[in-house]
C-alpha cells in the first residue's frame, strides 16, 4: 500500500513556519533546523497525494525528551491539504483545542511545555458515502484501522459512531425542486411530481434531472 509522510517539530509561536507549511505542502521542500524548530514536508508533490480526497491518515506524536509515542487515526472527505491546515489551526487557536482528540493532546503537551514532533502518513484512500452504494467505505476504513492499529488517542466509541457523510443528503440540508403541474404538464393532464432530494451544491442540471413526472 503506497503511503506518504511528513513531519513537523512544533513551536507554539512559530507562525512563520506554519505559513510556510501552508504554502509548501504540495511542493515537497524542507525548511532546515533553526531556533524555531524544523519543518519537513517531503514527498507530497512527488506522490501527488496532498490534493486527493477521501483519505484515512495517521498522525504520530513523539515527545522529544521522553521518546513517548502516541498515535491518532483520522479521515477526511476533503483534501489532505485542507485537513492538515485544519489540524494546524486547532493546534494554534485556543478556542479550537477540543476540536479533536489530537488537538487536545497537543495542547496538553504545550501546557506542560513539552517539546514534540508530529509525523503524518496517509494510509488508505476510500470512497465516502454515496447515494448509489448506500454505504461509506471511508468510515468503514477508519473503524478498521482503529481496530487494527489501536491508536492511543482515538476513543473506542468512534468505532460505533454513525457516518457523518450522510448528513449532506438529509432532506433538511437539501433543496427540493418545486414546479407546478402547468410547468411540468403542458397538455393539461394530471400528473404527480416526484422529487428526489439532492445536495444544495449540486449543479442545476443535476437537480433538474431528479424532478420527474409520474402519469
Amino acid at each position: 500500500m503506497e503511503s506518504i509522510s511528513g513531519c513537523t517539530t512544533w513551536q507554539p509561536t512559530n507562525h512563520v513556519l506554519y505559513h510556510l507549511a501552508n504554502v509548501m505542502l504540495c511542493i515537497g521542500l524542507m525548511v532546515p533546523d533553526s531556533s524555531y524548530g524544523a519543518l519537513l514536508l517531503h514527498g507530497f508533490m512527488f506522490l501527488g497525494k496532498c490534493l486527493e480526497q477521501s483519505l484515512v491518515y495517521q498522525a504520530t506524536i513523539s515527545e522529544t525528551n521522553t521518546n513517548k509515542i502516541d498515535t491518532y487515526i483520522g479521515i477526511t472527505e476533503n483534501t489532505f491539504k485542507t485537513r492538515f491546515n485544519q489540524h494546524m489551526s486547532s493546534f494554534r487557536l485556543h478556542h479550537k483545542r477540543s476540536a479533536t482528540a489530537l488537538s487536545e493532546h497537543v495542547w496538553k503537551l504545550k501546557d506542560n511545555k513539552k517539546d514534540f514532533k508530529i509525523s503524518w502518513k496517509i494510509i488508505e484512500k476510500s470512497a465516502a458515502y454515496s447515494t448509489k452504494t448506500k454505504k461509506c467505505n471511508l468510515c468503514l476504513s477508519e473503524k478498521y484501522f482503529i481496530l487494527e492499529k489501536k491508536p492511543t488517542l482515538n476513543e473506542r466509541k468512534e468505532i460505533f459512531s454513525t457516518c457523518m457523510h450522510t448528513r449532506k443528503y438529509l432532506l433538511k440540508n437539501t433543496k427540493e425542486l418545486r414546479r407546478t403541474n402547468d410547468e411540468l404538464d403542458l397538455d393539461g393532464n394530471d400528473g404527480a411530481i416526484e422529487i428526489e432530494a439532492v445536495p444544495d451544491d449540486a449543479p442545476k442540471e443535476e437537480r433538474q434531472k431528479h424532478c420527474v413526472v409520474r402519469k
